[in-house]
């Protein structure tokens, strides 16, 4: 056949090009239940096996065919896939093959011949699988329609479901558990076929008619019982009353019956269930998944190979089971449905091109050459913003596989399908998969099915697709769009797009992507037609059927509706919106509130907004963001205009910056919007309202707080191509960010607004710099011989002359108040540093309490850094200084500073400063002489005069009062120089040394002095005493040394003497004492002669006189208790002998005579017949005599 020409195919219709009849029956939502032969013989005809679907049939059937022969407890299939993607499509050809179902005289085997299945090895394993279908029963039902449940919340277990279906194959009444256990146990014994034959002949009916009532025919049961089982009736009515009673089966009981039943058809019989929506049947159900896993658990073990499960999900297993059932139980349910199958959304979108869409041969030439012509138009018309899964043609192939459609509405009407079944938007049946894509994509074709060559589907079409199982309230919102006669049909169109996509995510529905959802011909004038779709927008908008967010456009439900209508009520003052974007802009935007200019320099800043401050306006410059809300608007739309505005100075002398955004109205509108819905949500917040109107509220906050973040993205984009005049220009856009603009608008109001920055050619930066002015002056000049700073310093100088004229008290932080404002801008150490310059050279003095402060006083920089210690000091301007005066200091300088050269011709600043520095030491060292003198050392009389001088001299404020008081007290000082330099003598050598030593001598000699009788040594004492009391002892302190020299040997021979007298006492108590103790041991004898020893070491120690002497008493204090002691020890004997040691009796020999001298040979005789009485009477008595 030839090509057709332009001719042929200008008449061309849509339905013409395809190679099947669009309008036939192709029931494309597949049900379990839809069982009658035309239906199957179309499902088998015209089933698609694509690539995808080749290898889900390879996955199963290889499975499936290895267990005939080798049995296995892996009985499982798990088929997964999105809703709509012919999952129970797939599960329904499945049962078809194992059943090899014969339908309309053939099997269903011979539909998928090598043309579906090319591949040899996949054909064997389906034949093999179908040739065993005469052993094999195929039981397919959805699980949802065939179990019993009140509530979601009630279902019944899936073990009682399936028993259910299979007593239903079975023909069992499955309806009733009661009468299915009934005749699964005659079944059982071969009764069954009896009981039904005893019971029609009872009742005149066959049992199958009537078993459904079968409440009212107990006693005829009870008769066929007892004529098939051989029961009497009163044991068949006992039986059927048991049955009443009947429970749930257990997973376990449920495959031991299924056993029991392959067991009686042979051991070569199966059973297979196939179960639909499986997955959207347990749900959220933890109990169900395990009833579920037990099923299949029990029925692998119990028939391995012979009782097979198969189910459908919308999930796959991993998904259903995440969060529900600990980690054990999710590897288990895993394990018995090991066989995983699923399918994709492309295997949905094969399907339908090779199911519905393809072309004859003439229409395929016809597109490509409709392509050909359209191709560079197509690539910009089918065009998403930020989204690159959303497809146009590909291709010449793509563009005739695809047409009318485009192959983003595949993916796109999948996820618009799966948000309308979650969101609750269907009423019926859709949730439930009785809406395919299939069906859709037919439904579209149809309806445009008459339309020329080159007309596209919009996306819009696909709404006719759900609109029948559309909730009501829905449906409505569409339905009186269309009789709204302030819209167009056009605006109908765009608001069922926007319905279908009102829970989609994966698309932005902004003007260019609705645009492009809207195409419906390959030569579309795309601008024209985003203009049209722009006023739909509009009016659609206005009828509040729509809302906008940002540039995202969001259908709206009748309830939602009415919230939007409640939140457009809500009136905003100026003044609220104002401060909403005072808010975005200086807390969001810009939150800086000072400019870092460079290491040193921090410039505050005023911040407005429509001539609305922000914050407290109290600084010299600022920047005002002026919105298309503000007043003068258009008046600086001129650019002259802003210029002049721009270059006006404020009340209170600041300036500022003018940034003025482009005319945004949605900017402006967004924020609006987003107050409203603020007060809207903050109103209904605490108030009691339905589920949905609180899910429509929280949805609405959540949108707000997008758009808070989009007017903030969108004020930055604003700002950043705004205008910006500073000072009566305009300047060029630095380009970059918001805060890019501002800062660069900032800095150049202080480059322009701060003139006399510049003057500062040599700042003062740190606290450093500025205590080191303050004593040190800065001599530098620069290449005029100027000092670099002396336009600063002639500027500070005569303002402050000013305010001395004006008798105005000026503290440093008045002064810091006037030098960091326009037109000066200096930081604060800036302009101390130049107040700092002017201290030291003498021009300015400064005061606290009413008292001078000393430029040298420790941290004064620091100090004035800080409010506290600004506010406190006061600034003067110096008196003028008498030259008489300055030449008399300049004169005492060699002598009190010790500095010809350096300070002869020194200003008076720097004079001044080094009288001040001196005084404060000379001070420190006055207050040390005297504290020298309270402790008896000389000089203390001839102190008090120079330290009043020294006070009075530092109490002086300001260079010039110094030096005059210099001037005034230069004999004092000459003196003080004297002064300064005898104690400087006598402290700094060895002088104070040598009083030192005689003082000390004097100290130590002193308790022995009075047994010093030798006149001469006297006289010496006396001396040393008279000089160390002299107030200036200079002269005599070469005498002092030595002259103590005799008087200390003369004390230490005394003091030798007097030691001698007691040793010898000593010496001869410690040995009788020793004698004494001979009986007790070494180590005893130590230990009691202790307190006499330590006489002995006192004496050693004695280093007075009087301490010798008195030794002589502790001697015999001690002595008398040693022998004590040792009597006691004596006495008391030794505990390491056998037998105690004999009495002890002590004997003075005094007290045998009654004169102390023995002066007769009579007095002798008396005194021995006296001693030699005592001395036998204690031998006869065996006592020991201890003589004293």
């Amino acid at each position: 056949m030839s090509s057709p020409t332009s001719t042929d195919t200008a008449h061309l219709r849509i339905a013409d090009l395809f190679d099947r009849p669009i309008g036939r029956d192709i029931n494309g939502v597949i049900k379990a239940g839809q069982q009658d032969d035309r239906n199957v013989e179309q499902e088998l005809d015209e089933y698609v096996v694509t690539r995808e679907l080749d290898g889900q049939f390879r996955r199963f059937f290889e499975h499936y065919a290895d267990s005939l022969e080798q049995p296995t407890d892996r009985v499982g299939v798990w088929i997964s896939g999105f809703f709509g993607s012919g999952k129970s499509h797939f599960l329904k050809i499945l049962s078809y093959l194992l059943a090899n179902r014969e339908v309309l005289g053939r099997r269903a085997l011979s539909f998928f011949d090598e043309s579906k299945l090319p591949d040899a090895v996949l054909r064997a394993w389906v034949d093999k699988a179908a040739r065993a279908a005469e052993h094999t029963d195929v039981i397919l039902f959805n699980i949802d329609a065939k179990a019993d449940a009140s509530s979601k919340a009630n279902k019944e277990a899936v073990a009682r479901v399936m028993q259910k279906a299979f007593d239903e194959h079975l023909g069992y009444l499955a309806s009733s558990p009661e009468m299915a256990a009934l005749e699964r146990m005659l079944d059982k014994r071969g009764k069954y076929g009896e009981f039904k034959v005893a019971f029609e002949k009872a009742v005149g009916r066959p049992w199958t008619q009537v078993r459904d009532g079968w409440a009212f025919h107990q006693s005829d049961i009870t008769q066929a019982l007892s004529q098939a089982a051989g029961l009497t009736e009163e044991e068949g009515q006992r039986w059927l009353e048991s049955l009443s009673v009947q429970r749930d089966p257990s997973a376990e009981e449920f495959a031991r019956e299924v056993r029991d039943y392959l067991d009686r058809r042979g051991k070569r019989h199966r059973v297979l269930f196939l179960v639909d929506e499986v997955g959207q049947y347990v749900g959220e159900s933890s109990s169900l998944l395990l009833n579920l896993q037990s099923v299949a658990e029990e029925l692998g073990t119990k028939a391995p190979g012979r009782a097979w499960i198969l189910v459908t999900s919308q999930e796959d297993i991993a998904k259903v089971l995440h969060g529900r059932v600990h980690t054990q139980g999710f590897d288990k349910i895993q394990a018995r449905f090991s066989t995983r199958i699923s399918l994709s959304s492309a295997n949905t979108d094969e399907v339908i091109r090779l199911r519905l869409l393809k072309k004859t041969s003439d229409g395929e030439r016809a597109l490509e050459a409709l392509y050909d012509t359209s191709q560079a138009a197509l690539k910009n018309l089918i065009t998403f913003n930020n989204d690159a899964t959303l497809l146009g043609y590909k291709d010449a192939e793509s563009f005739v596989a695809n047409y009318p459609f485009i192959p983003y509405q595949f993916k796109l009407l999948q996820e618009a399908f799966t948000a309308i079944r979650q969101t609750g938007f269907s009423g019926k049946h859709l949730s439930e998969g009785e809406r395919s894509m299939l069906n859709a994509f037919q439904d579209a074709a149809q309806t445009h099915g008459g339309q020329t060559l080159g007309s596209l589907v919009p996306f819009g079409a696909f709404y006719s697709a759900v609109e029948g199982f559309l909730d009501s309230n829905v449906r409505r919102v569409i339905d009186q769009a269309q009789d709204n006669p302030a819209l167009e049909a056009q605006d109908t169109e765009v608001l069922r797009t926007l319905f279908m996509l009102k829970h989609v995510k994966e698309i932005k529905t902004n003007l260019d992507n609705l645009t492009t959802l809207s195409l419906r011909h390959v030569d579309e004038d795309r601008l024209a037609l985003r203009g049209r779709i722009q006023a739909s927008l509009v009016r659609l908008e206005k009828q509040t059927l729509i809302a906008r967010s940002g540039d995202v456009w969001t259908f709206l439900t009748n309830e939602e509706q009415d919230v939007g209508r409640e939140i457009k009520s809500i009136d905003v003052a100026e003044g609220e919106l104002n401060a909403e974007l005072q808010k975005r802009v200086w807390q969001s935007v810009f939150t800086a509130t000072s400019l870092k200019y460079d290491a040193y320099h921090q410039y505050p800043f005023n911040r407005k907004l429509d001539d609305r401050p922000f914050g407290a306006a109290a600084h010299d410059i600022g920047v005002q963001v002026v919105t298309p809300y503000a007043e003068r608007f258009e008046a600086l739309a001129e650019e002259h205009v802003a210029a002049v505005q721009s270059g006006a100075v404020l009340p209170g002398g600041s300036i500022e910056a003018l940034v003025v955004l482009p005319d945004d109205r949605l900017l402006f509108e967004e924020l609006t919007e987003m107050v409203r819905t603020d007060r809207y949500v903050a109103r209904k917040s605490g108030q009691d309202s339905t589920p949905s109107m609180r899910q429509i509220i929280s949805a609405r906050a959540e949108e707000n707080g997008a758009r808070k973040a989009r007017i903030e993205t969108n004020l930055r984009q604003a700002i950043a191509g705004a205008r910006v005049y500073v000072l009566g220009s305009r300047l060029e856009s630095p380009g970059g960010s918001a805060t890019e603009v501002l800062q660069s608008a900032l800095r150049a109001l202080i480059d322009n607004g701060y003139p006399k920055r510049s003057f500062l050619q040599k700042p003062h930066l740190t606290e450093g710099d500025v205590a080191r002015a303050l004593t040190t002056p800065d001599d530098s000049q620069n290449l005029d011989g100027q000092d670099p700073n002396h336009l600063a310093l002639g500027d500070m100088e005569r303002w402050l002359s000013e305010q001395g004229l004006r008798n105005i008290r000026v503290t440093v932080r008045t002064l810091l108040d006037q030098f960091t404002r326009r037109p000066y801008g200096w930081t604060d150490a800036e302009a101390l540093g130049i107040l700092a310059t002017l201290v030291a050279r003498g021009q300015v003095d400064l005061h606290r309490a009413q008292k001078p402060v000393d430029p040298g006083e420790p941290g004064l920089a620091g100090r004035l850094l800080k409010k506290a210690g600004q506010e406190e000091t006061v600034v003067r301007l110096s008196d003028v200084i008498d030259p008489k005066a300055l030449a008399t200091a300049r004169r005492l300088a060699r002598e009190y500073l010790m500095s010809v050269d350096r300070l002869a011709t020194a200003d008076a600043p720097k004079l001044a400063a080094a009288y001040r520095e001196q005084l404060g030491q000379d001070r420190e060292a006055l207050l040390r002489y005297q504290e020298r003198a309270g402790q008896g050392y000389p000089f203390g009389s001839a102190l008090a005069g120079p330290l009043a001088s020294v006070d009075a001299l530092l109490a002086t404020s300001g260079t010039a009062a110094l030096i005059a008081e210099i001037a005034a007290r230069v004999e004092a000082l000459e003196d003080w120089v004297d002064l300064r330099a005898k104690l400087q003598s006598f402290y700094g050598g060895t002088q104070v040394k040598i009083f030192d030593e005689v003082r000390r001598d004097l100290a130590d000699l002193e308790p022995d002095l009075p047994r010093v009788n030798v006149p001469e040594l006297q006289d010496r004492i006396g001396k040393a005493r008279a000089m160390l009391t002299l107030p200036d002892p200079v002269k005599v302190i070469p005498q002092l040394s030595g002259l103590l020299k005799p008087v200390k040997a003369h004390v230490e021979d005394l003091l030798n003497e007097s030691k001698h007298k007691v040793v010898g006492v000593l010496e001869d108590e410690i040995a009788r004492l020793q004698l004494m103790a001979l009986d007790l041991g070494a180590e005893k004898t130590r230990t009691l002669t202790g307190p006499i020893l330590d006489v002995r070491a006192r004496l050693e120690a004695a280093r007075t006189i009087d301490a010798a002497e008195a030794t002589q008493l502790a001697v015999q204090n001690a002595a008398l208790k040693v022998e004590q002691a040792i009597i006691n020890a004596l006495n008391a004997g030794d505990g390491n002998e056998a037998a105690p040691l004999r009495p002890v009796r002590t004997l003075k020999v005094k007290s045998m005579t009654k004169s102390p001298y023995l002066e007769s040979t009579q007095d002798i005789e008396n005194f021995l017949f006296r001693l030699r009485a005592e001395l036998q009477e204690a031998v006869q008595k065996g006592e020991r005599v201890l003589l004293e």
